[in-house]
C-alpha cells in the first residue's frame, strides 16, 4: 500500500509492504478512538505528477492499465509530467486543514514502480507535488 502523507512542508510517500488498507484503517479508528480525536475518511481521486523522463514510466503505465484498469488514469501534464489519477481513501482530521493522508492500494509491482519513480524524481529534483 502506498501512503502519501500531505504537510504544510509538502508530501511524502511511504510504502507499506506487509499491511493491507482495510487493517491500516481499522488501526486508525481504534487509535482514534482511544485518544479521542475525531477524523474523516471520503474515497477520492488524487492526482499526482510524474517525470516524463523516468526509466521506469513506460512500464508502470503499462503495468497500471492491465491491472488497475479504470482505477487509475492517465493524462497530459506539461513537457515534463505527466499526470497520473489514483482511486484511493484520504483521510483527515476535522479541523479542515490540507494536511492529511491519501492511502492507494495497488498491485505490488505497481507499487514497486510508483516507488522507483518517486525516488527517482526526489534524486532529479522534480517537483512532484
Amino acid at each position: 500500500m502506498l501512503r502519501f502523507i500531505y504537510t504544510q512542508a509538502g508530501v511524502q510517500l511511504n510504502y507499506l509492504e506487509h499491511q493491507s488498507l482495510e487493517q491500516w484503517m481499522a488501526e486508525q479508528v481504534r487509535f482514534k478512538v482511544r485518544i479521542g480525536e475525531s477524523f474523516q475518511s471520503e474515497c477520492i481521486w488524487a492526482s499526482f505528477p510524474l517525470p516524463r523522463s523516468s526509466r521506469y514510466l513506460w512500464e508502470f503505465r503499462q503495468l497500471s492499465t492491465s491491472a488497475l484498469g479504470r482505477s487509475i488514469l492517465f493524462g497530459q501534464c506539461d513537457r515534463q509530467a505527466v499526470e497520473v489519477s489514483l482511486r484511493g481513501i484520504w483521510l483527515e482530521s476535522c479541523h479542515r486543514t490540507s494536511e492529511g493522508t491519501f492511502l492507494a492500494e495497488l498491485p505490488q509491482t505497481v507499487e514497486h514502480l510508483w516507488l522507483q519513480i518517486w525516488q527517482e524524481a526526489q534524486q532529479k529534483k522534480f517537483t512532484l507535488v
